[in-house]
């Protein structure tokens, strides 16, 4: 098969066999996050942290990877390499998180301060995250560079432009997060669901390693200066780029879950979304990555377009009907999420042109760039929930999405010195961004049941916390306390006849098992109608709460409820 697979040089077959490659890495991916989830927890804020030390090892990988391709005399055998690390590291993976896990709860016992600071969990999360899943993830991203190191010295008719190999590995991402959210994790379990991963992995380093075993080390870098470019402006840009690609990731999740639910096929199919949308961008842009001309002019629009569509989506969102979204919710969250993503997703092989100069790309362009776009995605994953998201709401944080790529578009309009009619117009937008009266949020999309699909009640209380979006609804019958359009708690109103509530019953559960037990411990506030169920032999109650925002909401709700429980003095 090695012999038969080296005759000749394939750019079908190694299109296939990186598609493998991304496909294998997305399925290791939704592995490590269901994994470090019950390790570390799985709010937003959690999630955000896991995904930051994913992408911490691709960020670090990918600079490797761009500075040890050019030295490789057999780049193509050092990528075969490359994918059996990562089967290797993936396999074991359970143990080194499991060894996070333990190592992360002797820290937090032994030092209290961390603990009631509540900042430092999530810097320890975020350094065990990575020592847990970084060898795997360092392994990953350094391949894209390796193999395009690899395929430099391939012949002229044979060769394959950096945009159409990044469009295939997402594309294989695509199939892989489908895969392994919809049919191998529900159906085999996250165990099989890493071995097939490990499989595709070791399939396409041997395709690879044999397909291009003949050709030689990859070029140095080249650059004719046909145009003046600025690499460390450059690579800033894509840095933002890529912060605010998954900052809108995150904002679309947060707004989308009240259509499409928070199961695992929901977070598969829009995860799927983004990166269908990344795969058509980077193809898309493969014709305009040919010259630096045209590779700058392109830029300037796809930053422009990725603005412009950000503002659509959300004003589409803002005047979506109920009707439509209940019907159609994975229609409308594809065409929410895809547009901005496309935009985005060409970006990065259009900046590897402009900082590569001229001439065939190196290894070592391609991987700066994709190490500092993953390092602006790491800056957007930790900011976008722990800050961005609760200090602007939905709305300030689409109009910072949009200012900031007109204002990239402008810049590098600037730069042509070509576009005079695009540079007036793009500073008008970006003018009319900050000013504009945008709506906070869509009320009506949030004031659907993930559930029903349906309206639940009159708002009276909205805020995006740093973990969960947080709403009380009224309704005819109760107050309902919302996290992520999912039902917390039906409390009770003021003067309602007694009902049969199992929520309080389980306040009665603990004593009843433990009757001489004084103190009590609630994990999870919720609605506070557990805490009108504990007896009075209890003396004190302990609650912990991870989202603030429920604990502002209960306390608006006291006035109208039947009781106060939260003002209980035990707690």
């Amino acid at each position: 098969m090695m012999a038969l697979l080296a005759q000749r040089f394939s750019r079908p077959a190694v299109l296939v066999a990186f598609a493998c490659s991304g496909g294998a890495g997305l399925m290791h991916q939704m592995v490590f996050l269901r994994r470090l989830a019950v390790a570390f927890g799985s709010s937003h804020l959690a999630t955000a942290v896991v995904l930051a030390a994913f992408m911490s090892g691709l960020a670090a990988g990918a600079w490797l990877g761009g500075r040890l391709a050019s030295r490789l005399s057999r780049p193509a055998w050092a990528y075969g390499l490359l994918e059996a690390g990562v089967a290797l590291s993936a396999l074991a993976a359970p143990m080194l998180i499991a060894g996070a896990q333990s190592l992360l709860l002797r820290i937090l016992g032994l030092t209290d301060e961390m603990a009631s600071a509540g900042g430092g969990d999530a810097a320890w999360q975020l350094l065990l995250g990575f020592i847990a899943v970084g060898p795997a993830t360092v392994l990953m991203g350094a391949a894209l560079p390796v193999l395009a190191g690899a395929l430099e010295a391939a012949p002229a008719a044979q060769k394959i432009p950096l945009s159409v190999l990044y469009g295939a590995n997402t594309l294989g991402a695509v199939s892989g997060v489908i895969f392994a959210g919809l049919l191998l994790i529900p159906t085999l379990g996250l165990g099989a669901t890493t071995i097939i991963a490990a499989v595709l992995n070791l399939l396409s380093g041997l395709a690879v390693a044999c397909l291009a075993r003949g050709l030689g080390p990859s070029l140095p870098v080249t650059n004719d200066g046909t145009i003046s470019e600025r690499p460390a402006l450059l690579t800033i840009a894509i840095a933002i780029s890529g912060g605010l690609a998954f900052l809108l990731e995150i904002l679309w999740s947060r707004l989308l879950t009240y259509v499409v639910g928070s199961s695992l096929a929901a977070v598969s199919l829009m995860l799927a979304a983004v990166l269908s949308g990344i795969a058509l961008g980077a193809l898309a842009a493969s014709p305009r990555c040919r010259t630096l001309i045209t590779a700058s002019s392109a830029l300037a629009f796809v930053w422009m377009g990725a603005g412009l569509s950000t503002i659509g989506a959300y004003l589409a969102l803002l005047n979506l009907p109920t009707s439509l979204a209940g019907s159609f919710p994975i229609a409308v969250s594809s065409a929410v999420i895809v547009p901005s993503a496309a935009f985005l997703g060409a970006a990065y092989p259009l900046t590897v042109r402009l900082v590569n100069g001229d001439g065939p790309v190196s290894a070592g362009a391609a991987g700066r760039v994709y190490a500092w776009n993953t390092v602006g995605a790491i800056v957007g994953a930790v900011a976008g929930s722990n800050l961005l998201l609760p200090l602007l709401q939905f709305g300030g944080t689409v109009r910072l999405v949009a200012f900031l790529c007109i204002a990239m578009s402008v810049y590098q309009s600037w730069r042509l010195r070509t576009h005079l009619p695009r540079l007036l117009a793009g500073g008008l937008l970006a003018v009319a961004v900050v000013a504009s009266p945008l709506p906070g949020r869509p009320a009506a999309l949030l004031s659907l049941s993930a559930i029903t699909r349906e309206a639940l009640g009159t708002e009276t209380y909205f805020s995006v916390g740093r973990s969960a979006t947080v709403q009380l609804l009224e309704g005819a019958d109760a107050i309902s306390l919302r996290a992520d359009g999912l039902p917390e708690a039906a409390i009770p109103y003021r003067g309602a006849p007694p009902t049969l509530n199992d929520q309080e019953w389980q306040g009665a559960l603990g004593p009843i098992a433990r009757p001489k037990s004084r103190r009590l411990l609630i994990v999870g506030l919720g609605g506070g109608v557990v805490i009108g169920g504990v007896p009075s032999t209890i003396k004190q109650i302990d609650i912990v709460e991870i989202e603030p925002r429920i604990v502002d909401a209960v306390r608006q709700a006291s006035p109208m409820r039947e009781g106060a429980p939260p003002s209980d003095p035990r707690v």
